[in-house]
């Protein structure tokens, strides 16, 4: 054999070795990788799972709170309503006051009223 025949042979199997080499590295670096991602999932996993009985709890926080609201907004809707009540009998009160007060005007002879029972100056 020639010496430049064998000089390739040897750079040849020197770049498929070195080929070869760069390979098997990148795939145990990938597999490296793969593991090093399944134990943060591992991780993240178990954090979830830790924090259950803080959802849990705030979960049951929430469904209070929104109890308290909506009786709160129950309260206040019947607030509402007496307060249009109370309105409607204070006006009532009062045009009843206002009927009495002319009627006494009306049948007081020491008060001039006009025609619709007012008080005249």
């Amino acid at each position: 054999m020639e010496t430049e025949t064998l000089v390739w042979i040897i750079v040849a199997g020197v770049v498929v070795l070195s080929v070869l080499a760069l390979v098997t590295a990148l795939l145990k670096k990938r597999q490296r990788d793969r593991e090093l991602r399944r134990e943060q999932a591992g991780q993240l996993r178990f954090e979830a799972v830790a924090a259950t009985p803080d959802v849990r709890t705030a979960a049951e926080r929430l469904q209070h709170a929104e109890a308290r609201a909506e009786l709160a907004h129950v309260e206040a809707r019947k607030a509402d309503e007496e307060v249009v009540e109370l309105t409607k009998v204070l006006a009532a009160e009062e045009a009843q006051r206002e009927d009495h007060l002319r009627e006494a005007d009306r049948i007081d002879p020491d008060v001039k009223t006009g025609a619709d029972g007012r008080h005249r100056s």
